[in-house]
C-alpha cells in the first residue's frame, strides 16, 4: 500500500480538535488521525478547497497568521478547541471530509430529548434558557469582547437542529406563554417563542381564508421607535410602512391595510434603548405591548417620500407594558419623582446607586429594625488561612494560557467581558487583592457590587419585597447576600431573614446544553453538588437581599462566589439573574426545602406559581 494511502478503519475511532469559526476549519491536533494522501483536501465552507504537499498531516494545516473575528491573533490554548467524536468522515474515494461542530448533524451530536413542558409559559422560559445558555458558551469559546450577530445566528442554527422551538404556527392574538411586558434582547428570541417570526422586518403577516377568500392580515408588528408618535401617547403607536422612497400597498404594507379593514388584533412590540450598557448591547430591548387594532390610515407626503401611516389603538383593560418602561426611565433620570417614597436612600450611601422605599399599600413605615450592610462579616466563624492563586495579569484576564485565575475556574473565566454569567458552577472564583489586575478586571463582578436602581417595597400579602427599576438581562449580577455568618446551634429563636445553602433549586435548566455543541454532557449538577455549612442571618445586619421573598418559579438563583479568602466553607453568596427581567418585576428566589434540618421552619408557600411546592424552607 502506498504510504500515503490509509486503511478504511471505523470513522468512529478518529477524534480530532476543531476550532470553532464560522468561516474557516483549523484543525490543531489528531487523536490518532491518518495523514492526508497527497492532493487531497480539506473540505472549508466556503472558497476552494486547501490542497497540502505529500506527507501533510491534519496537526500541520494549521494556516499561519490566522486571525480571529475581532482582528487579534489567535492564541489557541490546548484545551479550548472542542473533542468532536465521529467527525472524521472517510468518502468512496478513500479521503477524508470534516465536519465542523456548526454542521454536524443532529444524530452526530447525541443530543439528548428535549421535553418540552406542557405548561405554556414553562416552555417560553426553558427554550430562552437554553439559548440563552447556549448563546453565552459560544461567546465565550470565541473569545470575543462584543457578541456579534453572527453568534446569535449560530446560535439560532443549533436550536433549529435541535428542533428547540415553541409556537411554530403563526397565529392571530395572544402567543401561549408569553406575557405582556416581556422583554427580549434580540429578534430571534422573539422568533424562537413564536412571537415574532420575521426576524429581519417589522411587519409578520400570514394569509388566511375570509368569506371563501383567501387575503393575507398583519399579526404582529415591531416598532423600531424612530417613527412613533409625537405625543408620548403610551396606548396609541403611528406606526410607519415599509418602503424607502414611494411606499407602495404591497406585501406588509397591504396586509396592514387589510387587518384595518378586518380589524383583526395584531401584537406591538415596543423597542428602547438598553439602559445598561455596561450589561449588554447598546442595542434596544423590545417589549411586548400587547394587541392593537388599526383605527387609522393615511398617506403622508414631505418633500420627495411620500409614507404609509397607521394608527394602532391598544386593546382597553390589558397589564400595563410600555408604560411601566416610561415610568421607570422618567425615575432613573430623576428619583425624586417617584410617588409614594417613604424613605429616599435605605442604604444611607452605602450603595453605589439609592435604594429608595415605597409603600402604596399602608401606612407603615419603612424598616429600621437593623443595620445596613454591604459586607459578610464572618462573625465567630474562623475563616481558614488558605490563600487563593494570585494571577499576573496586567489590567485584566483575558484568558491567556499562563492566567492562575482562568485554571482555578476551569479554563474558562466565568464571566464575559461585560460581567455576564456564563454557566452556574458549583463555585466561582474571582480575582482577588493577590492579583496584579485592577478593580475593572472581567473577572471581579461580585466583588465590586450592585449598581441598578432598587426600591423596597411594601406588597400585598408578603410583607416587603425587592424590584428594580432597570431591566436585568439573564445572567447579570443582581446583589450579594450580606449579614453575618452564624452556627446553627447558636439560633435561639426564630429568624426571617436566614440564607441557608441546601441543594440547588429543582429543575433549573438554566446552563447550556452542551452537546449541541459537541460538547461532553454535564454530570447533574444536583450528584455533584457539595452542601456547604455556611448560614447567614440578616436580620441584625444586611442589605437588599434580606427583603427578597421566596418563588417556587424565582427569576434569580443564588452562585457561591470567592474573592477575599481562600475558605471554601465560607463563600460569598451571590445572585444573578435567571431569566430577562423587566423593571419593577419583584425579585425572587427559592429557599429551598431543608426537610426539618434547616434553620427555617416550614411555611406554606402562597407564590401562586403553576410549580408552586405548598411549602417552603
Amino acid at each position: 500500500m502506498d504510504s500515503n494511502q490509509h486503511k478504511a478503519s471505523d470513522p468512529q475511532d478518529y477524534m480530532v480538535h476543531l476550532d470553532l469559526d464560522e468561516d474557516k476549519l483549523m484543525v490543531t491536533s489528531t487523536l490518532p488521525c491518518p495523514s492526508i494522501p497527497v492532493g487531497k483536501s480539506i473540505m472549508r465552507k466556503r472558497g476552494r478547497p486547501r490542497r497540502h504537499a505529500q506527507g501533510t498531516s491534519l496537526s500541520s494545516a494549521t494556516p499561519e497568521g490566522y486571525k480571529k473575528m475581532d482582528g487579534r491573533p489567535y492564541h489557541l490554548r490546548s484545551d479550548s478547541t472542542i473533542s468532536l467524536s465521529n467527525s472524521c468522515l472517510l468518502v468512496d474515494d478513500g479521503s477524508i471530509k470534516l465536519k465542523r461542530s456548526w454542521e454536524l448533524d443532529k444524530d452526530d451530536l447525541h443530543i439528548p430529548f428535549f421535553q418540552i413542558s406542557d405548561h405554556p409559559r414553562e416552555s417560553v422560559d426553558d427554550i430562552l434558557m437554553t439559548f440563552g445558555g447556549l448563546h453565552r458558551r459560544i461567546i465565550q469559546l470565541k473569545d470575543v469582547k462584543r457578541a456579534p450577530k453572527q453568534l446569535l445566528f449560530q446560535a439560532l442554527n443549533l436550536m433549529g437542529k435541535a428542533g428547540y422551538h415553541v409556537n411554530k404556527d403563526k397565529r392571530v392574538g395572544e402567543v401561549p406563554g408569553v406575557k405582556i411586558g416581556d422583554i427580549f434582547y434580540s429578534r430571534i428570541e422573539m422568533f424562537l417563542v413564536g412571537l415574532h417570526s420575521n426576524i429581519n422586518g417589522g411587519i409578520e403577516f400570514m394569509s388566511g381564508v375570509f368569506v371563501n377568500k383567501e387575503d393575507k392580515i398583519a399579526t404582529c408588528i415591531v416598532s423600531s421607535g424612530m417613527y412613533e408618535n409625537d405625543d408620548d401617547d403610551p396606548y396609541t403607536l403611528v406606526y410607519n410602512g415599509q418602503g424607502k422612497v414611494h411606499q407602495k400597498l404591497e406585501r406588509g404594507n397591504y396586509s396592514l391595510n387589510q387587518s384595518f379593514i378586518r380589524r383583526n388584533h395584531i401584537r406591538v412590540i415596543r423597542s428602547e434603548p438598553n439602559p445598561l450598557f455596561r450589561l449588554g448591547s447598546k442595542e434596544k430591548i423590545y417589549i411586548y405591548d400587547g394587541l392593537y387594532k388599526i383605527e387609522e390610515k393615511y398617506r403622508q407626503t414631505r418633500k420627495s417620500r411620500s409614507n404609509l401611516k397607521f394608527k394602532l389603538v391598544r386593546e382597553p383593560g390589558l397589564p400595563d407594558g410600555i408604560v411601566v418602561w416610561k415610568n421607570a426611565r422618567k425615575w432613573r433620570e430623576n428619583p425624586s419623582c417617584r410617588d409614594h417614597v417613604i424613605v429616599s436612600d435605605m442604604s444611607n450611601g452605602a450603595e453605589m446607586v439609592r435604594v429608595c422605599v415605597v409603600n402604596n399599600i399602608d401606612n407603615e413605615d419603612a424598616p429600621n429594625n437593623f443595620t445596613y450592610s454591604t459586607k459578610l462579616d464572618n462573625g465567630n466563624h474562623m475563616v481558614s488561612a488558605n490563600k487563593m492563586c494570585d494571577c499576573k495579569c496586567t489590567s485584566s484576564c483575558l484568558g491567556e494560557d499562563d492566567c492562575s485565575c482562568l485554571k482555578t475556574n476551569g479554563s474558562y473565566l466565568p464571566y464575559s467581558s461585560s460581567g455576564i454569567l456564563v454557566c452556574r458552577k458549583t463555585m466561582i472564583y474571582e480575582c482577588n487583592d493577590s492579583c496584579a489586575c485592577t478593580i475593572y478586571c472581567s473577572n471581579r463582578v461580585v466583588q465590586r457590587g450592585p449598581y441598578l436602581h432598587f426600591e423596597v417595597f411594601k406588597t400585598m400579602d408578603r410583607g416587603w419585597g425587592l424590584r428594580s427599576w432597570d431591566p436585568i438581562p439573564t445572567g447579570a449580577f443582581v446583589c450579594e447576600y450580606a449579614g453575618v455568618v452564624i452556627d446553627k446551634d447558636s439560633l435561639v429563636e426564630e429568624d426571617e431573614y436566614i440564607f441557608e445553602v441546601t441543594r440547588p433549586e429543582h429543575n433549573l435548566k438554566w446552563n447550556y446544553i452542551p452537546e449541541l455543541i459537541g460538547e461532553p454532557s454535564f454530570c447533574d449538577m444536583n450528584d455533584t453538588f457539595k452542601k456547604l455549612p455556611t448560614i447567614i442571618s440578616a436580620k441584625q445586619t444586611g442589605n437588599i437581599a434580606r427583603f427578597m421573598n421566596h418563588s417556587c418559579s424565582p427569576n434569580v438563583f443564588y452562585q457561591p462566589v470567592m474573592y477575599d479568602h481562600g475558605d471554601e466553607d465560607c463563600p460569598h453568596i451571590a445572585f444573578f439573574a435567571i431569566k430577562n427581567i423587566p423593571p419593577m418585576t419583584e425579585l425572587t428566589y427559592d429557599y429551598g426545602q431543608s426537610n426539618d434540618s434547616g434553620c427555617r421552619r416550614p411555611k406554606i408557600c402562597i407564590c401562586q406559581s403553576h410549580m408552586c411546592k405548598g411549602t417552603f424552607g
